[in-house]
């Protein structure tokens, strides 16, 4: 069974039924339409009602003339069959200029409020302009139109709201007279839909003026409203029998309203709520709250939930949050969380209200409430967000290869420091000895001086333990991207055992070096171990002036050897530019639709400013300078001096340099991927604000497939009216197609721009008692009126409803709505 209050099924309608009445004006002397009058009504009505067709909406507008006879006729017919709604109406014909700026004669179905009395929907007929034998009174350059001026003056004189929709099919077939017969240029400027205020109509001061609502669409925008242009209602919906065999060329709309005037009103001025033939205005499918219970004082209160968008409206701290926390049992996280659901309950409690309603977690698509928003937008904004993305970021920046290589070249920079500090300590030892030169007769024993010292083994290792990782990473990739690797084809996995081979065999000769050097030392060992015993034997009996004279000859070769480890170490220094020169960052770049997915490292630049900023870290201001120089050129700087400038943790001075590498590595480590979603109008090197990041936030959101509820809380923040207006209503009407949604929101474009399919607004009785009024934006019962409500509930939301309406200077909607309940 259909709810009143909200949408379930589209309303399929036929606004282009002529009655025998058409007969007095354009269509004189047509048997078949003769027959079609009040006492024949039930045969229009079966039509209506037959399976193929199920009108539920429609109106007779007979040309240029208004039967009050069998308008009522077939208005008793409400309920009988399919039929739900009928509504006043004329076919009017106007004359408009074609793109010569000929006028040329247009028909334009115009219909009217049937919520106004009986006795003004009466005179519709006597405010059109009649001859002396009772034709249309034309008042175009050939007598075969009204003039747009006299077509605004009737409808003045009539002062009963009004849809106007240009004829431009009928039953799928152009027609002399249709929209189309001015021309491409003109057909493109031509209205097809408009709604005109009562208000407006009967202001003196405000005349509906023809040429403004006509200049006001482009055709793109305005849907079109399709009608059956029947003559005959034995033949319905054909126009006439001759037209039997082209059923199939019969197309009606469907409308996605309430079966009113004012379900009429808001279809018309938003293009989606209207398709031609058999349509679905909502997922067929997936989970969905059908109604929304809440107990209030003791009272069930069921609240009927559209499958489409649900807004919530209502005083601040009237507990519209609060609904979405219950329904889904989701407070956040720590002790916010707990301090919000005891809020909540003493709410609730203070209140005498509890949400009955719940929504599984398995059936919610997302919730996002308040904080969770803001977060988000925050974290796209600072990089950092991206597990919800996750899927668009196909490249990525190369982080791993960039981080190896910067550590190598911070490496190689501290070498290069430590080549230069070394030398300087060593110097320093050397200058504080010193070794007076003497004359020795030859001893008459043999003399051992000095001894072999084992050959450094480290660099070797470091050689093979570097090639060994290459070689066991190289093997990994193979494993890792087996299949990537045989959808590439057996060229790339024979270059990847080819690589392997190739380090095997330097490995091999590093190996072999590395033996090398042990059966070296194995041999200077040996002759250091013979050396040592023989020169015990010697000692035992040398003399004392000949042991004397050995020491000095020991001394004098140690001074030699470190004046040449002095010499070398000389040789050895060398300088490293701190802008990295092997450093090649490769930003992933991924392009969706109009968007760009960058995935860049989360600092600015990797060059020498970056390097010293590192040094900066470690180092005490004033020594930094030194330690930068010491790196890229010459220093007096010695080891003490290094260790003592750490800010913190000061090493030893024998350690610092592995503590330097150690403390430029961990820095290296932080270096870390930052996302950002970006356009071409920004750039990749552009800071998107958090508004563009809002906005870009429900966009992809609406590009998610998967099925579920999504609950969201005020999607209004930081992002400007512009941008909600533009971008997110579009990204949110695109949403409602896959999913339920319910939103908490106090702007008013989320409800009428967004086209709401329904409206809970929370609000207080005269007791402060809560209360809940729900809705489509067109429902109004005698209590109240959704749109009244938004008006005077939502800041800011009269002048967005008047917008939607095209109203232009028209009374306070609630003054008129209240008129009408009052019988004004």
């Amino acid at each position: 069974m259909d709810n009143p209050k909200i949408v379930t099924k589209p309303v399929r309608v036929d606004f282009h039924i002529h009655s025998a009445a058409s007969t007095r004006t354009k269509d004189v002397g047509k048997a078949a339409l003769l027959r079609c009058t009040a006492d024949n009504i039930d045969v229009l009505v079966r039509g209506l009602s037959d399976p193929r067709y199920s009108i539920n909406m429609c109106a007779i507008t007979d040309h240029d003339c208004f039967d009050y006879g069998i308008y009522r006729a077939l208005k008793s017919k409400e309920g009988r069959g399919t039929l739900k709604k009928v509504l006043p109406g004329v076919e009017f014909t106007v004359a408009l200029p074609d793109e010569t700026a000929r006028e040329t004669p247009i028909h334009v179905v115009t219909l009217f409020d049937d919520r106004e009395s009986d006795e003004r929907i009466a005179t519709i007929d006597s405010c059109i302009p009649k001859t002396s034998d009772g034709q249309p009174g034309y008042d175009s350059k050939d007598k075969k139109a009204f003039s747009s001026s006299t077509f605004a003056e009737i409808l003045r004189k009539i002062g009963i709201g009004t849809v106007l929709i240009g004829h431009e099919k009928s039953a799928g077939r152009e027609q002399k007279n249709d929209i189309s017969s001015l021309g491409a240029q003109q057909a493109d400027e031509i209205i097809l839909t408009e709604f005109v205020d009562a208000v407006e109509i009967r202001n003196r001061h405000r005349e509906v003026d023809m040429r403004q609502l006509v200049d006001r669409y482009t055709k793109p925008d305005v849907p079109f409203v399709l009608g059956s242009d029947c003559h005959d209602w034995q033949s319905y919906p054909l126009p006439s029998a001759e037209f039997r065999g082209r059923e199939d060329e019969v197309a009606f709309c469907s409308l996605k309203c309430l079966p009113t005037f004012e379900g009429l009103v808001m279809s018309i001025t938003e293009p989606s709520r209207i398709k031609v033939g058999d349509a679905s205005f909502f997922t067929p499918s997936g989970p969905r709250l059908n109604s929304l219970d809440l107990s209030i004082n003791g009272k069930l209160c069921c609240v009927p939930m559209s499958p489409g968008i649900n807004v919530i409206i209502g005083d601040n701290s009237i507990g519209k949050s609060m609904i979405l926390h219950e329904l889904t049992g989701d407070y956040g996280n720590g002790g916010d969380a707990k301090r919000l659901k005891e809020g909540y309950r003493a709410y609730c409690e203070r209140e005498n209200i509890s949400i009955e309603s719940k929504i599984e977690q398995s059936d919610l698509f997302s919730y996002d409430d308040q904080g969770s928003i803001r977060k988000t937008l925050e974290d796209l904004h600072a990089g950092t967000e991206g597990s919800r993305f996750e899927s668009y970021f196909q490249e990525h920046v190369n982080i791993k290869v960039v981080k190896d290589a910067l550590k190598r070249h911070l490496g190689m920079s501290v070498d290069a420091l430590a080549s230069k500090v070394f030398y300087n300590d060593f110097m320093l030892q050397l200058d504080g000895s010193t070794l007076p030169l003497k004359i020795h007769e030859t001893s008459g024993h043999m003399t051992i001086a000095g001894g072999l010292k084992l050959k450094p083994a480290r660099s070797v290792e470091q050689f093979n333990s570097d090639v060994e990782s290459a070689k066991n990473q190289v093997e990994a990739i193979k494993s890792k991207h087996i299949k990537l690797l045989k959808k590439l084809g057996p060229e790339a996995e024979k270059n990847i055992d080819a690589a392997v081979k190739a380090l095997n065999r330097v490995l091999i000769l590093g190996e072999g070096e590395m033996d090398s050097i042990r059966f070296e030392n194995i041999k200077r060992t040996t002759v250091q171990r013979q050396s040592a015993q023989l020169k015990d034997k010697l000692q035992k009996v040398k003399t004392d002036e000949e042991k004397s004279k050995d020491a000095y000859r020991e001394e004098l070769d140690r001074v030699a050897t470190s004046i040449a480890r002095a010499t070398i170490l000389k040789v050895d220094r060398e300088n490293n530019p701190l802008e990295p020169k092997d450093v090649e960052i490769k930003v992933g770049r991924t392009k969706i639709d109009d968007l760009e997915f960058i995935s860049e490292l989360n600092i600015e630049a990797v060059d020498r400013k970056y390097c010293i900023s590192l040094l900066g870290n470690i180092f005490n201001k004033g020594i930094l300078d030194l330690i930068v120089n010491g790196i890229e050129g010459d220093t007096s700087l010695t080891s003490e001096k290094v260790a003592s400038g750490f800010t913190v943790n000061k090493p030893s001075s024998t350690q610092w340099v592995a503590e330097l590498k150690s403390r430029l590595n961990e820095s290296v480590d932080l270096i870390a991927e930052r996302r950002k979603i970006t356009n071409s109008k920004i750039g990749i090197n552009g800071e998107p604000s958090a508004g563009l990041y809002g906005r870009i936030y429900f966009d992809l959101m609406a590009g998610k497939e998967e099925p579920g509820i999504y609950l969201v809380d005020q999607p209004e923040d930081q992002i400007s009216q512009t941008a909600i207006r533009v971008d997110v209503i579009r990204a949110f009407s695109r949403m409602r197609r896959r999913r339920q949604i319910i939103i908490v929101t106090h702007n008013p474009q989320f409800v009428v721009n967004l086209d709401a399919d329904n409206v809970i607004s929370l609000g207080r009785d005269s007791d402060e008692r809560i209360t809940v009024r729900s809705g489509a934006l067109e429902y109004e019962c005698e209590e109240y009126s959704i749109l009244d409500i938004v008006a005077n509930t939502v800041e800011g939301g009269a002048d967005v409803v008047r917008r939607r309406l095209k109203r232009y200077g028209a009374q306070d909607d609630s003054l008129r709505h209240q008129e009408r309940r009052n019988g004004a």
